[in-house]
């Protein structure tokens, strides 16, 4: 594989990470990792989204420039893009350990990167690997994990102080659980012509209706946290707003305030989405339900995730056509809200374990 080496020299290195949240959250060892080589160097840093820019800004790592581009959503915008990024003049050009193959080669040709490195100027990615995304990150580089290359985040003074009126009405003695209600980011039918959505990795909002009745029943606080997009869902879960235990956050926060919100949270519960991994890089214990993908791969990095799973023989098919057209879902559907609850109660008699020793 065509790695770097560790040097002293100024050089302008181009990585490129238009991923989702979860792995931008993951590739903030990439960062880690080629700032550890190249101390000096000027870093550009490509996300797909300004929520990508917002993880990036708070894993505190030093980057000179975020440039945020969607290569699907506006081709005269990703064209004027990489005409700019061609006059930067890159010495390197690094894609995430996840990016397809072909798409990385042609994209880092069009930028003129001079030497492109990394998993897939050698014809691979990482699912050409048994490891997690954050390792496969940090291997594409030529280097071996350590905690000191895994992903953190950290919550800004503004972000804390915006939610900090929220929970001012919760009491700190009893558990606060954050319940991401979200059915994570859609596939597409058609990934051509962006058409024909699906939620592969959805729980369903009944079930978190139905989650949301036991964890307040056994007497958790809660805090709702979910984007703009999840605000219709709230229909469902109408009865509980109106109570002092249940505080509603849901298209409420920026990324950077959510991460403020989760930081606060005894645990963070959802299924496999960005917040989850942004959960794991505060340090924040994380319950995730999982179906069609693989947690050792690619669930939450932390010493503090948990994983609620149900075995089926067709499992993981994340990659396969039937992750897409899959016309049962039993690896999610057969999940009860009680089998959640009762990995709950476990992480929080852990908790206090731990507290109390």
């Amino acid at each position: 594989m065509n790695t770097v080496k560790f040097s002293t020299k100024q050089l302008n290195i181009l990585v490129e990470i238009m991923h989702g949240l979860g792995d931008t959250v993951c590739a903030l060892s990439l960062l880690k990792g080629v700032r550890y080589l190249y101390p000096n160097a000027r870093l550009t840093v490509l996300c797909k989204m300004n929520a990508g820019r917002d993880i990036i800004e708070s894993s505190r790592i030093p980057v000179d420039e975020i440039i945020v581009l969607d290569v699907y959503k506006d081709i005269y915008i990703t064209y004027k893009t990489i005409l700019n990024l061609r006059k930067h003049h890159f010495d390197i050009g690094i894609s995430a350990g996840i990016t397809p193959v072909k798409k990385s080669k042609l994209f880092m040709k069009l930028c003129g990167v001079k030497k492109h490195i990394g998993f897939q100027a050698s014809g691979t990615n990482k699912y050409d690997y048994d490891i997690h995304f954050v390792e496969a990150n940090v291997k594409t580089l030529g280097l071996e994990f350590s905690d000191k290359l895994k992903p953190q985040l950290y919550v800004d003074s503004d972000s804390d102080e915006f939610v900090e009126s929220y929970f001012k009405m919760l009491e700190k003695t009893k558990p606060i659980i954050g319940l991401c209600i979200g059915n994570a980011d859609p596939s597409l039918t058609n990934r051509w012509l962006r058409i024909g959505r699906v939620f592969p990795k959805a729980w369903g909002i009944t079930k978190m209706y139905d989650l949301l009745d036991l964890l307040v029943k056994d007497g958790n606080q809660v805090v709702l946290i979910g984007g703009s997009q999840e605000i219709p869902l709230l229909e469902e879960l109408n009865e509980f707003l109106e109570l002092p235990q249940v505080v509603n956050l849901v298209g409420k926060c920026s990324i950077k305030q959510s991460m403020a919100a989760i930081k606060r949270c005894t645990c963070s519960i959802g299924i496999d989405t960005g917040m989850q991994h942004i959960a794991g890089a505060l340090s924040v214990p994380t319950i995730s339900i999982f179906g069609p993908t693989n947690p050792k791969y690619i669930g939450a990095f932390s010493d503090c995730s948990y994983f609620v799973e149900y075995e089926t023989d067709c499992k993981y098919c994340f990659g396969t056509n039937q992750y897409v057209h899959c016309n049962h879902r039993r690896c999610l559907t057969e999940i009860t809200p009680q089998h959640v609850m009762t990995k709950v109660k476990f992480v929080l008699r852990q908790l206090y374990i731990e507290r109390n020793l």
